[in-house]
């Protein structure tokens, strides 16, 4: 019986430090995002909130302000004092849908610049919705059926705040399966117009925005694949008490390489002056197979 409860008494101390472990991590990616956006806010100011209103610009502020929500509903089931069963569902579920939205809104934005940078070509207008809709059907049940595994277990002591996660379906990682899938083909689209214009043309020689553009978006899928290969790693080697551990660094992160390419496309065109026919900028004009004018007014 000793033995017994030595065990019990152990096994629960180990779900304690996973709790804290996720926590700290919850910690260091509110920090993380909040140091990010003080550092980048007067370049946000100038390129973003002065722009015209269009749809690029919502979505950039859908991207980036919707992760400070996520991250006062993590600090609220982490911290807040006698939480109830119920509440601690609610908040998870609020949390795991607004994350899910995030990237949705995020992969957007960036799709939509990809869809800029293939010259509005007939077959992506196509092939897009063809890819990403399943691909966004798909993530929601996943989310749907994984919120339905969620168990809150009471806290073994009344000091403890926040929430205890008890119980949870590994079904996550195909979440980031579908995502890494979706970044994998943005990632091959982009390589090959990369390709297509400095191997197989003659670079522009004004390519400065080309190359951020280029640039931004092949490491933006790069890392965004990365993550959920480490997600999927972490979800099938963890224990069920740490499949949320980098939930909201995956959030932050997201956000942060999304806003941060956006940004820098738009530093880069306010840089580089583009004379048209009539002497001024003109955004219908195409000076490169990208469409240079294009992406200036899609940035």
């Amino acid at each position: 019986m000793a033995t017994e409860a030595q065990s019990q008494a152990l096994a629960l101390i180990l779900v304690l430090q996973h709790r804290q472990v996720v926590t700290y991590f919850d910690i260091s990616a509110s920090a993380l995002y909040l140091f990010d956006y003080l550092l980048t806010l007067s370049d946000e100011v100038e390129l973003i909130w002065h722009a015209k209103w269009n749809i690029t610009k919502i979505l950039y502020l859908l991207t980036r302000y919707l992760p400070f929500v996520v991250i006062a509903v993590a600090m609220w089931f982490q911290f807040m004092p006698n939480m109830s069963l119920d509440d601690c569902l609610v908040a998870y579920k609020m949390s795991s849908g607004m994350i899910v939205v995030g990237i949705v809104f995020a992969e957007a934005l960036l799709t939509l610049r990809t869809w800029v940078v293939w010259n509005r070509h007939p077959y992506f207008t196509l092939a897009v919705p063809a890819l990403s809709i399943p691909v966004l059907i798909s993530a929601l049940v996943v989310i749907g059926l994984f919120c339905r595994s969620l168990q809150f277990a009471p806290l073994p002591d009344p000091h403890l705040k926040g929430c205890f996660l008890s119980m949870s379906s590994p079904i996550l990682l195909w979440e980031f399966a579908l995502l890494a899938i979706y970044e994998g083909v943005m990632f091959l689209l982009m390589a090959i117009k990369a390709y297509q214009q400095f191997v197989r043309e003659a670079p522009v020689e004004s390519s400065r925005l080309l190359n951020a553009v280029l640039k931004d978006g092949l490491l933006y899928y790069l890392y965004i694949a990365g993550v959920c290969i480490i997600n999927i790693i972490l979800v099938t080697s963890l224990s069920r008490d740490l499949i949320r551990l980098l939930a909201l660094f995956k959030c932050a992160i997201h956000a942060i390489l999304t806003c941060r390419t956006i940004t820098n496309i738009r530093a880069q065109a306010k840089n580089q002056v583009i004379v048209g026919s009539s002497g001024a900028i003109d955004d219908l004009e195409t000076v490169s197979t990208f469409q240079v004018i294009s992406l200036e007014r899609f940035g």
